[in-house]
């Protein structure tokens, strides 16, 4: 034989054992090569995942109104107080309400006299977590008892929490795109 040359009698034997290779998964190795397409599904990925764990991902329960805080703008997680001095644990300030006199709307001021250190797996509101597995425990949140609150995104005109009320409606949207597929897949193959 010819150095360089191909055995074709081996090459014939190893693709004789080796199992056919299926359309299914011909498709999922090229989308395997598109880059935008793997972009796409890890953004998915998150954002199911983020509305399955949306209970525990929300500081506060998505129906729970805060009245005194309507239209509160989003707080800032901080690690520098106002004196400059650097915290290893991260923090709020508390708001204070004051009414315009001429639009009669509240605005919210931080008040830097009162802290508020953040906390990792903190006691909260019970829930249902994916609807079984009750549970009490949140992501992120106060220590129990203070009188701060934490809103990631504000809140809307009730006093909602807008972080909880996205990942409610992320549910919903996600969950109905999916039945979508779902049913119309379905009436396809009948």
């Amino acid at each position: 034989m010819v150095e360089g040359s191909i055995n074709l009698e081996a090459r014939a034997e190893t693709l004789a054992t080796s199992a056919p290779v299926g359309p299914g998964w011909r498709i999922w190795r090229r989308f395997l090569r598109h880059r935008l397409g793997l972009a796409g599904l890890a953004v998915l990925g998150l954002l199911y995942g983020a509305i399955l764990l949306g209970p525990f991902l929300a500081p506060y329960p998505f129906d729970l109104m805060h009245r005194e805080y309507r239209h509160a703008p989003p707080t800032r997680i901080r690690f520098v107080d106002q004196e400059g001095r650097f915290h290893w644990r991260p923090f709020v300030y508390g708001l204070k309400a004051t009414r315009d006199p001429i639009t009669f709307q509240f605005r919210y001021e931080e008040d830097p006299s009162r802290i508020y250190p953040l906390r990792f797996f903190t006691p909260g509101e019970p829930y249902r977590l994916f609807g079984v597995i009750p549970m009490r425990v949140r992501l992120v949140g106060l220590e129990p008892g203070s009188d701060g609150r934490l809103f990631l995104l504000g809140t809307d005109r009730f006093g909602r929490d807008l972080w909880g009320r996205i990942l409610l409606g992320g549910r919903v949207t996600l969950t109905v795109g999916v039945l979508g597929v779902v049913v119309s897949t379905a009436m396809g193959v009948v």
